[in-house]
């Protein structure tokens, strides 16, 4: 439940290269299955192997993909900065269930430990691996009626 935690263990690196970044990545293409663990469930998923068909082209989306373990893996990368807006939305949630009196508190400190999860480990993420900064393009969605766009050239490793 530490925000380090969340950072560093949010995923199972080792089964996302293995069962789909590793043979996709292959020359030529080898199959691959398209899941491994569902979130929602939290339990493990038996995904049918798939064949890749030529042309076939890899969108994936997901937190923390400019870990040192993937940067190799993407072609092009887009970086979306909602951080601000999501903070925002889960302290209005955690103030919306508050209830009232006493128990408020212990509510409170429930939602802080969370929102202190996810934001320090986020900010953990942006310290160490630089995403805006690597990817090909950043669009900043911290305001839904008003996103931006910005592309650039790497300087990747």
């Amino acid at each position: 439940m530490s925000p380090e935690g969340f950072y560093r263990d949010s995923h199972n690196l080792d089964a996302l290269k293995a069962l789909l970044l590793d043979p996709i990545s292959a020359i030529p293409p080898a199959p691959f299955r398209a899941a491994a663990f569902d979130e929602r469930s939290d339990s493990t998923v038996d995904a049918p192997i798939q064949e890749p068909a030529a042309g076939d082209v890899l969108l994936f989306d997901g937190l923390f993909l400019s870990r040192p373990e993937l940067r190799h893996y993407w072609d092009y990368l887009i970086y979306v900065d909602s951080e601000q807006r999501v903070t925002n939305s889960r302290i209005s949630a955690a103030s919306a269930d508050c209830p009232p009196g006493v128990m408020a508190f212990w509510h409170l400190v429930r939602w802080w430990a969370m929102l202190e999860r996810y934001v320090v480990g986020q900010r953990l993420y942006i310290s160490e691996c630089a995403p805006r900064s690597r990817a090909d393009a950043v669009v900043d969605n911290n305001d839904l009626e008003h996103p931006s766009l910005m592309l650039r050239s790497p300087a990747r490793p």
